[in-house]
């Protein structure tokens, strides 16, 4: 679940990882984007959302998620979700 407004993004996903210590929300500029980099950090289990206000109007993105697990070795993370793309509008939308 997506929620998008010109103050940000909202995004929502179900946590398929066990023994998880964080999230990492990865984020990449343009419809195409493929320069991912981590937007958004998060310490703890089983969180299933984050918010991005780091956005600018009128510009499109693409999002993804990993969990992070601890290993002996370090932090490890896990393999990425599936991505998805969002515009933002260049104005506020109307409430409903």
């Amino acid at each position: 679940m997506v929620k998008v407004s010109a103050a940000g993004v909202e995004l929502a996903w179900v946590d398929h990882a066990e023994g998880e210590v964080a999230f990492v929300v990865q984020r990449a500029a343009g419809a195409e984007g493929t320069e991912f980099v981590n937007a958004i950090g998060q310490a703890g289990a089983d969180l299933t959302t984050a918010v991005d206000p780091n956005v600018q109007p009128g510009q499109t993105y693409r999002y993804r998620v990993y969990a992070v697990l601890p290993t002996p070795q370090g932090p490890r993370g896990t393999g990425v979700s599936n991505s998805v793309t969002v515009s933002i509008p260049t104005e506020p939308l109307p409430e409903r």
